[in-house]
């Protein structure tokens, strides 16, 4: 309808304003909110969320689209400059271009005016408007063909209403394997690039500016107003420049337009506007919760509350309120239970109000003993029956737990932070990262007392993982230490798990002799002490030593031992280590139909608590079983799986003893010697960098594959092949092993099946059209899940599609299915 018919209505509408800038990466949402207006029972819908997030423009989008709805037009109603409740009817008046009609500015008077019309009003602005709600359900009483679109950071809580919550710009894919197209055409990024060169006409992103932007889009969640106002700013700090100053992102993202309302033109602006509007209470809840790193569940949140203030009001009505202002956000934890958090524009700014009101150290301090209480907890549970929720919960708390670390150490609370970090130790080998474990270790340990049991327990903890994280040298100082001190003390129990990480690092080593004695001295403690469960790792621990030296009898009896003992606490981890020794000793013994559902129970039971470490080892023991019976194809397999998850978190020593050997022997049973003599010659180098020799019981095989391979080259072209595997890093010899029986792309799949993609990306693509989940291909193929995540990357990038869906109508289309 045009613009005279409408006012020929009765109402001088105003045209909306016109867009200045495109609307970037809003597709979904404005369908969506359309697709909303458009529903009957829908006559009242707010778009909520954080400032900045971008609701005005998404609202007029919305109302452009949706205009030919209503008979009788759109009025927007800007509120920003109204800060009177009562003048919300006025507001309205002026927007339908009733000005001179005063006797309108009654509700009754404006509904009256109003009952016959098709009208959409566009209120911009709520927020601090929330006590004049009840005018607007008024209106919609008494107008049957009138439609509210509103704009709010908290939800008006009348009946009727649809909350329809704005989210920040979707963010580009993170981490070294991201697609970089896929990074450059994400919302957050393509906003950055076109504001960026709309900011100075000089101005040209290249592709190597495209990491450093998806992080400032990454630190700036995704916030529409963030992303122009540091895009602004590149004209004179360049990317580097923005990104590198991001750390006083508050500061830095100022200057927005002047025809903006004054709460949108800088950042710190747009929060302190919302911040104004919250009642005491919530302002310093708020204000506590920015201790919080990555979010909190309500029972923390609670707890911390009442550490401050045991008269602190209820946590759950307060944050619910925070919730519906659009303060704090929520979101599920492992577990699928609520956790709160912030975006990080909004705690930083909550934080440096946190700490003018004097308030940090009390908010530190709570936070922290909060987090030391749970780490204690934690330390039996993680090797208990519920260790897979409680890894799943300190993963999830990891943040927090770091923060604490640092609050402690700052706080001169060393004593404390190394009982949380050796509480943790469980969590650092199997989900976490090992040096990361060992420099909280090491830091509390380099402020704690010499000569006391609790500088014992540190020590062996850190020996503990510097071994697993391949160094052996500082897990032998550690670890020797650990000894020193618990037999100073007369502490016995001490003294054992201290034998029990040298042991572990005599293993790695190659000195099985002294790895075994040091296991027998600390399973005869663990014994007398009455410790089961020390028991069982030592015990655990001489049957993989037992296993390197070839003592099968030995191997299966500890290994049988460890496993009922795990069973006996309950440990899933702990049983996927025992039943994986019975397993390799009863490979070793020949009983192949024994040893393959005890590697299937091991790798049910390593994948059931996420231990990574484990699943690899795993996988080259039923790489083996398959290379026992000259499945060639399925051992390679295994070999190559265990590889690359031994290479996500950086067990060298995996891959150089182990892996890398036992590919060789595929390809050169498989004809492929220059391969062979390849990885031969990168694993040599791998066991060099990391000071391993080849085992005693495996030399034979080994010098057998290298007569082999050398007859089937010849001297020359051995030394060559020899020669380049010697000078190749680890994951490049796996990606040469791999190469070596990949097809090239155009008869790579099944043919007339799978066009440009890999048999094993056909594969995958085959199961995800069968309606599998990554995790469900991962489990079927026998690969790790980010290994899923690549192969889709790679579909989706030669199908030029980007999503699930789509690749399954390809699949079907090609009759892959």
């Amino acid at each position: 309808m045009s613009d005279h018919a409408i006012a020929a209505r009765g109402a001088a509408v105003r045209a909306l304003p016109a867009e200045t800038t495109p609307l970037v990466g809003r597709e979904t949402e404005v369908e969506a909110a359309v697709a909303l207006l458009d529903r009957p029972d829908v006559r009242l819908l707010t778009l909520t969320g954080p400032g900045g997030v971008g609701k005005s423009r998404l609202a007029l989008r919305v109302a452009t689209l949706a205009r030919e709805r209503f008979a009788d037009g759109i009025a927007l109603v800007p509120l920003d400059a109204v800060d009177d409740g009562a003048l919300v009817v006025q507001a309205i008046v002026l927007a339908l271009g009733l000005a001179d009609a005063g006797e309108l500015t009654s509700p009754e008077r404006l509904e009256a005016h109003l009952r016959d019309r098709e009208l959409l009003l566009l209120l911009d602005g709520f927020e601090h408007l929330l006590d004049a709600a009840p005018v607007l359900s008024r209106l919609l009483a008494a107008c049957p063909a009138l439609n509210l679109l509103v704009t709010s950071r908290a939800v008006l809580r009348l009946s009727g209403e649809h909350e329809f919550r704005v989210p920040p710009l979707a963010l580009p894919e993170r981490g070294p394997d991201a697609d970089p197209d896929r990074i450059a055409g994400s919302p957050s990024v393509a906003l950055f690039t076109q504001r960026a060169a709309a900011a100075a006409s000089g101005v040209r992103l290249t592709a190597d500016d495209v990491p450093a932007v998806a992080e400032i889009c990454w630190r700036l969640d995704g916030l529409p107003l963030a992303i122009e106002l540091a895009a602004a700013r590149v004209k004179l700090l360049g990317v580097e420049g923005v990104l590198g100053r991001l750390a006083e992102r508050l500061d830095l993202l100022t200057g927005g337009p002047r025809d903006a309302p004054a709460r949108q033109r800088t950042l710190r602006d747009a929060i302190r506007w919302s911040d104004a509007l919250l009642e005491p209470d919530e302002r310093r809840l708020l204000r506590l919760l920015s201790v919080f790193a990555g979010g909190c569940d309500l029972t923390a949140a609670a707890d911390v509350a009442r550490r401050v203030d045991p008269r602190a009001p209820d946590v759950l009505e307060t944050v619910a309120s925070l919730l519906d202002k659009s303060m704090v956000v929520r979101f599920e934890g492992p577990a699928g239970e609520a956790r709160i958090g912030m975006l990080e524009t909004i705690r930083e700014y909550a934080r440096a109000a946190l700490a003018a009101d004097g308030g940090a150290d009390d908010a530190g301090r709570a936070h922290a003993d909060h987090h030391l209480a749970l780490a204690r907890e934690a330390e039996d549970a993680l090797r208990g029956p519920d260790q897979r929720a409680w890894l799943d919960r300190i993963e999830a708390e990891l943040p927090n737990l770091r923060t604490a670390l640092r609050w402690l150490l700052d706080a001169a609370r060393a004593e404390d932070a190394l009982v949380l970090a050796a509480s943790l130790e469980r969590f650092w080998y199997v989900r976490g990262d090992l040096m990361e474990g060992v420099r909280w270790l090491e830091r509390a340990l380099g402020r704690v007392a010499a000569g006391t049991p609790l500088r014992a327990r540190g020590l062996t903890a850190a020996a503990t993982l510097a071994h697993y994280g391949g160094d052996l040298d500082t897990a032998a100082a550690l670890g020797e230490e650990a000894l020193a001190v618990s037999t100073t003390l007369g502490d016995r129990g001490s003294a054992a798990h201290a034998l029990t990480a040298l042991g572990l690092v005599a293993r790695a080593r190659g000195r099985y002799d002294e790895a075994r004695t040091r296991y027998d001295q600390s399973t005869r403690i663990f014994r007398e002490l009455g410790d089961r469960r020390g028991l069982a790792e030592a015990v655990g621990r001489t049957a993989t030593a037992a296993l390197h030296q070839g003592d099968c009898t030995t191997l299966l009896d500890s290994g049988l031992e460890a496993t009922a003992l795990y069973r006996e606490q309950g440990d899933l981890d702990g049983i996927a280590y025992a039943v994986n020794s019975v397993a390799l000793g009863m490979l070793h013994l020949g009983r192949l139909e024994e040893a393959e559902p005890r590697f299937r129970e091991a790798l049910a039971a390593a994948r059931g608590v996420g231990n990574r470490r484990y699943t690899s080892r795993i996988l080259v023991g039923m790489g083996t079983l398959a290379a026992a019976r000259s499945d060639w194809a399925a051992a390679r397999a295994q070999f190559e799986e265990a590889s690359a998850i031994a290479g996500e978190y950086g067990d060298r020593w995996l891959v150089a003893t182990t892996s890398l050997p036992n590919l060789a022997r595929v390809h050169l049973a498989e004809g492929r010697a220059e391969v062979a003599t390849v990885v031969l010659g990168a694993a040599e180098a791998g066991r060099d960098a990391i000071g391993v020799p080849i085992p005693a019981r495996e030399a034979a095989q080994h010098d057998e594959m290298v007569a082999e391979a050398r007859t089937a080259l010849g001297e020359a072209a051995f030394a060559r092949a020899w020669a380049a595997g010697r000078g190749m890093a680890l994951d490049e010899a796996l990606s040469t092993a791999r190469r070596a029986v990949e097809p090239p792309p155009s008869d790579a799949a099944p043919p007339g099946a799978a066009g440009p993609l890999t048999r094993r990306e056909a594969e995958v693509l085959r199961l995800v059209a069968g309606g599998l989940t990554d995790a469900q291909v991962a489990d079927a193929l026998v690969l790790s899940r980010r290994t899923v995540h690549a192969h889709l990357r790679s579909i989706y990038r030669k199908l030029d599609v980007g999503s699930r869906s789509a690749a399954t109508r390809w699949a079907l289309e090609q009759g892959l299915t």
